[in-house]
């Protein structure tokens, strides 16, 4: 890639995230003094928060707490020094994504240039798939029963990639949900991919309802499709090639009916 173009890349993703009020889901998170509003995304399998500071924005207030935060370099500090922390990186926004061990432990680092590079870098990855056929998928849904996606050629096959503590997936579930009861099932498939296990999944189904086909333990198989933001839909024609990548929850159930009626139409 030339370096003009993703530096073109950078400023169209800076502006995207700071600009988009309208996509902020998880509010306003107070745990600093530093104000941040958070939308979930995810890097190298690791789910990300990127803040906005974008003014009016409508999002629900709400209180970050954390047992322990743990720096770039991986030192361990407590809430008591965040915010000192924070204000020595001379940067009014900043990122935190949950450990995946322990939901209550946040990793943060400051929302820098380096960082705008490598989201961009990932959204290339992730566009260079369309129009391509679309990498194996082999996993055990949570009801024990094991899918191929080879098995649905023939089929519209729509996947959602997700995490049972990714705020922003919860919210478009009633939509998602929705679009389910809207098709058959000989000519759809709906199928949602989480890194979590089935014991994760199965007790996050006591809260909420999630329609799709649930796969889990998918860590490889989201990498494999170069996921960067959670939630991301993709929709698969009858062939296996994917033809189109929703990364954005805005109007995903508009979106995403419009894909499918234009595949099963062909």
């Amino acid at each position: 890639m030339r370096l003009t173009n993703l530096n073109q890349q950078i400023k169209r993703l800076k502006t995207f995230i700071c600009k988009r009020p309208d996509l902020i889901t998880n509010g306003i998170c107070k745990a600093l003094s530093v104000s941040i509003a958070c939308l979930c995304f995810i890097t190298n399998s690791n789910a990300q928060s990127i803040p906005s500071k974008e003014d009016g924005n409508k999002g629900v207030t709400m209180t970050i707490t954390a047992k322990k935060y743990i720096l770039p370099n991986g030192d361990t500090i407590s809430i008591a020094k965040l915010d000192s922390v924070i204000k020595s990186w001379k940067k009014a926004e900043i990122m935190f994504h949950p450990d995946r061990s322990d939901p209550e432990i946040l990793h943060i680092r400051p929302l820098d240039d380096a960082y705008y590079q490598e989201l961009a870098a990932h959204e290339v990855n992730i566009n260079s798939l369309l129009n391509k056929p679309a990498p194996i998928i082999s996993l055990k849904a949570i009801n024990g029963k094991n899918y191929s996606l080879n098995e649905f050629r023939g089929k519209v096959v729509v996947l959602n990639f997700w995490f049972t503590s990714c705020g922003t997936c919860i919210q478009e579930m009633p939509k998602l949900n929705a679009i389910t009861t809207q098709y058959a099932t000989s000519k759809v498939v709906f199928l949602a991919l989480a890194p979590d296990n089935t014991s994760m999944i199965k007790a996050f189904l006591k809260k909420h309802q999630f329609k799709y086909t649930l796969l889990s333990d998918a860590e490889k198989t989201i990498s494999t499709y170069q996921i960067f933001g959670y939630p991301t839909s993709m929709v698969i024609d009858k062939n296996g090639i994917i033809r189109s990548i929703h990364s954005n929850p805005d109007n995903i159930k508009q979106k995403l009916t419009q894909s499918i009626d234009q595949l099963l139409a062909e």
